[in-house]
C-alpha cells in the first residue's frame, strides 16, 4: 500500500477538495495532507521528519505531490529522497513569487524578507539536485491558464528531468482532478530504476 503525500500550497491548507478527490480515487492506499508552514525552514523540517518517518514505516513506498509551493516542495521531497513525484503547476522560484507578500499576515505569521531568503537557500539546495536525473519516475502537469505562475519556466526546468505533461486549462489550482488521478495512476505503476 503506497502512501501518497499531497502538499498543498502557500497560504492553503491540506483539507482540500483535491485531496478529497484522491482520498476517493485511491481508498487502498494512504493519502496524507499535512498542513505546512508558509516559512520555508519550518516545512523543510517538518517534511524531513515526515517523509523519512514514512519512507521508513512503509519500506520507501511513497508517492509526493503537490501543487504551486505545494509543487516545489515535491520537486524538492522527491529528488532528495528518490521518491515518485507528481509535481502540479510548481512554483519553481518561490523566492522571488512570494515577495508580494511581504508585510502581510500569512497564516498567522507576519510575512517578512527572511522569509523569502529561505526560500532562496531551499531553491539553491533544489538547482543542485535537480541537475541529477533522479531514479524515479516524476511527472510534471501544467496548465497554460495559470493566471499566477509563467507554465513556460516550469517546462525548461523540467523538460530533461521528468515526463512533462501541458494542459490548455486547469487554472492555478489545477481541478482537473481526473487528470491527477489519472497520473496518479501511472505512477503507482511505474518501477523505480
Amino acid at each position: 500500500m503506497t502512501v501518497l503525500l499531497y502538499l498543498h500550497g502557500f497560504a492553503s491548507s491540506g483539507n482540500s477538495t483535491k485531496v478529497e478527490h484522491i482520498r476517493k480515487a485511491f481508498p487502498d492506499h494512504i493519502v496524507i495532507a499535512p498542513n505546512l508552514s508558509p516559512q520555508a525552514a519550518r516545512t523543510k523540517l517538518q517534511l524531513t521528519n515526515l517523509v523519512e518517518n514514512l519512507i521508513a514505516e512503509h519500506s520507501g513506498d511513497v508517492l509526493v505531490m503537490g501543487t504551486s509551493l505545494g509543487g516545489f516542495w515535491a520537486d524538492y521531497i522527491s529528488l532528495k529522497y528518490e521518491l515518485k513525484g507528481l509535481i502540479i503547476n510548481p512554483s519553481t522560484t518561490p523566492h522571488l513569487t512570494l515577495r508580494k507578500y511581504i508585510g502581510q499576515t500569512i497564516d498567522g505569521f507576519k510575512w517578512v524578507e527572511p522569509d523569502c531568503d529561505d526560500y532562496f537557500d531551499v531553491w539553491y539546495e533544489n538547482l543542485w539536485s535537480s541537475r541529477k536525473i533522479s531514479k524515479s519516475p516524476r511527472t510534471v502537469l501544467l496548465a497554460k491558464d495559470d493566471d499566477i505562475l509563467n507554465y513556460d519556466i516550469a517546462v525548461n526546468k523540467y523538460r530533461d528531468t521528468a515526463n512533462v505533461v501541458l494542459f490548455d486549462s486547469g487554472g492555478h489550482r489545477f481541478e482537473r482532478y481526473d487528470d491527477i488521478c489519472k497520473h496518479i495512476r501511472e505512477l503507482l505503476n511505474t518501477e523505480v530504476l
